[in-house]
């Protein structure tokens, strides 16, 4: 070997190998496999879609490829170290994960359900267990059975359902206060509890078709520039309740663009009838707020927090009306 090349040239032709292996294994059974844009710090991150003859499923999950030149098993079982701040990454992700392990002298993949164990108080290291019998290679009927049991209690079957409900409250309701109304004044406590529900759908049906969230800010970023503005931390104001709608808007679009995507030549079943035929669902009733004690978030005066909101917004091209270093004080 030429001592001039990086001595991680070897390990990069194994992971490439490993992605390409597994990759194939998914293709020829019909699930859609995704490659991620950059390598992480274990192997090769990649998504992976469960379809059934053409049904959406909305059943996605991440996969971390993880390549050892010899895995031995002892009593049919073997055991991976690895760094207990890589599995609380794992723990962060929007959708569910699998550990595959490629075994580069044999060829062979395993599987492992790594969220199953956890890192011991103190210990810098988590010990991930790979079962002999769950080898990819010869028994991916075995891993679709399990796979599909275990994905249907984490993923939201019923997301397909909820869309027509949510698309007629948005179209109907929260999209005409996009600015809309005296930026000054606060919104009904009905809009403020839908604009929160709205709020969680989308992330919720962004997820379900596999799309990442770890750009968009958590809802109570919304409720903290709101309080830092107009120095409420219930009610939102029009100023706000606009800015929000038009920044979840954004990301609600791009979702409905790709389930229509989705949706082109896809076989009626119960998961997804309701959507295709676009059944409105009847309208929710919201239980009133109980009176609680407002804490005064500490990022509710930083012009950093609200700058980086603000230049959030401009990114995705919505003129905002009222900027946080503007306000009365």
């Amino acid at each position: 070997m030429n001592k001039n090349l990086p001595y991680k040239f070897d390990i990069e032709i194994f992971e490439s190998r490993a992605l390409s292996y597994i990759q194939d294994l998914f293709d020829s059974n019909g699930w859609i496999f995704r490659v991620a844009n950059k390598p992480t710090d274990l192997g090769t991150e990649a998504e992976v879609e469960k379809i059934d003859k053409n049904e959406i499923t909305g059943k996605v999950f991440i996969c971390q490829i993880i390549t050892k030149k010899f895995t031995s098993f002892n009593d049919g079982y073997h055991f991976l170290e690895i760094k207990s701040s890589t599995w609380y990454n794992w723990k962060k992700l929007n959708l569910p994960i699998i550990a595959f392990l490629y075994d580069t002298n044999t060829l062979k993949t395993y599987w492992t359900l790594p969220l199953g164990v956890e890192p011991q108080n103190g210990s810098n290291i988590v010990r991930l267990k790979f079962y002999q019998a769950h080898c990819l290679n010869d028994k991916f009927e075995e891993f679709k059975s399990i796979i599909s049991s275990w994905l249907t209690p984490i993923q939201n079957q019923n997301i397909l359902r909820e869309i027509p409900y949510f698309h007629n409250m948005f179209l109907d309701e929260l999209e005409p206060l996009i600015d809309w109304g005296d930026l000054w004044c606060d919104v009904d406590e009905e809009y403020n509890m839908k604009a929160r529900v709205f709020y969680s759908h989308v992330l919720s049906l962004r997820t379900s078709l596999g799309l990442r969230n770890d750009k968009i800010f958590p809802f109570d970023y919304w409720l903290i520039r709101n309080q830092g503005i107009w120095n409420e931390p219930h009610n939102f104001f029009y100023s706000t309740i606009s800015e929000l709608l038009a920044y979840i808007k954004y990301y609600y679009e791009e979702a409905i663009e790709k389930l229509k995507i989705r949706l082109e030549g896809a076989k009626k079943c119960f998961e997804n009838y309701e959507i295709l035929n676009y059944t409105k669902l009847s309208n929710s009733v919201f239980s009133k707020r109980n009176n609680v004690t407002a804490w005064k978030h500490p990022l509710k005066d930083d012009g950093k927090f609200h700058g980086m909101i603000e230049s959030s917004l401009s990114q995705i091209g919505y003129e905002h009306k009222i900027l946080w270093k503007h306000k009365e004080t």
